[in-house]
């Protein structure tokens, strides 16, 4: 009732929502406030006489939604038979008392509030008026703002005293003490891995007599890497290769495919995995592939089939003057054994 009374003599309230030193901390155990405040001033600008209002907000707790919640609160109470300025420094306020934005402001994030304070401020005979002023003012700014509006001063002192009004709201739901100890504690260890890795990052970009390190570097560093890992490979196919050499006769190429790791016989020409020691061992290499199916080529399409054997495949040693190799397959046999 004073409060309502006081807002009726001055004709000015200011509104406020404010997260309070827990939301400033964290968000995650964020409770903001909503706050409201009348304050009377003598001729000399001393404060007579201070009523303030006071709300916990519901739903979800951001600031927005606290000086909505806060402008409604006032709104609630008010009777609206007399003019009445509401001051407040949130431009989110001000910009949903505009005609045009009405729609948006029903239909965003806090709809339900909006909802409440478009109803009520149609239903008022005198409609209260929205004014904005810049939050926390200095001197200096009181003195250049008092030169146009002369109510400057009352402005400022009301909407700090909302602010004070609104913090303490907040404040007082709980200083989560224990939870915000933990949170330090994390964020402390945090600071201390940050810290080392720092450290660690530091030392590695002084290291070689001071010579940061850039792109080509680290470039040249991966390279470095590439290559010996490509010559633990070469070795492992080396390796693979000896141990696969004097199974059924293979000889295979010392330098099978690095992307596959597929390797071919230099005596028959079959090819398999590098590792299928299965196929390795199982089959012989005393038999060369070949087919008698037209429009089959490769390059062991041209060796000789048994048309007794019903094309079957013919070992070397079933290879007579009658089945005679071309002059390509002898010399390509010929330069395979070389090569082994």
């Amino acid at each position: 009732d004073d409060f309502i009374k006081d807002a009726e003599a001055e004709g000015l309230v200011a509104t406020y929502g404010a997260g309070g030193a827990v939301g400033a901390r964290s968000k995650k155990h964020r409770a903001v406030g909503a706050g409201a405040a009348v304050v009377s001033l003598d001729a000399e600008n001393n404060i007579t006489k201070v009523s303030v209002l006071t709300s916990k907000v519901p739903g979800k707790q951001t600031v927005p939604r606290a000086e909505a919640w806060a402008v409604r609160q006032v709104l609630e109470r008010w009777h609206g038979l007399k003019p009445l300025k509401i001051i407040t420094d949130a431009l989110y306020v001000v910009k949903g008392f505009l005609k045009h934005n009405r729609k948006a402001y029903m239909e965003g994030e806090n709809s339900d509030i909006w909802t409440d304070i478009f109803e009520k401020m149609d239903s008022m005979r005198v409609k209260p008026t929205i004014h904005k002023i810049k939050s926390h003012l200095t001197k200096e700014d009181i003195l250049i703002f008092a030169r146009t509006n002369p109510d400057i001063v009352r402005w400022a002192i009301s909407n700090e005293a909302a602010d004070g009004a609104a913090g303490a709201e907040a404040d007082h739901q709980g200083d989560h003490a224990k939870e915000l100890g933990q949170q330090d504690y994390m964020h402390a260890q945090l600071w201390r891995i940050l810290k080392r890795t720092s450290a660690i990052e530091m030392d590695i970009r002084l290291h070689d007599e001071g010579v940061p390190i850039t792109a080509g570097s680290i470039i040249a560093s991966a390279q470095v890497i590439a290559d010996e890992r490509c010559m633990k490979e070469e070795e492992r196919f080396k390796r693979c290769v000896e141990m696969i050499k004097d199974k059924n006769g293979h000889i295979l190429d010392p330098k099978p495919d690095p992307r596959t790791g597929w390797v071919r016989c230099l005596e028959c020409g079959r090819m398999a995995h590098l590792e299928s020691e299965n196929f390795w061992t199982k089959v012989s290499c005393n038999t060369n592939r070949c087919s008698t199916h037209k429009g089959v080529a490769g390059e062991y399409a041209n060796l000789p089939s048994n048309r007794k054997r019903n094309g079957a495949m013919l070992a070397i040693c079933d290879i007579d003057t009658k089945y005679q190799l071309s002059e390509w397959g002898k010399s390509r046999m010929k330069v395979n054994r070389d090569l082994a």
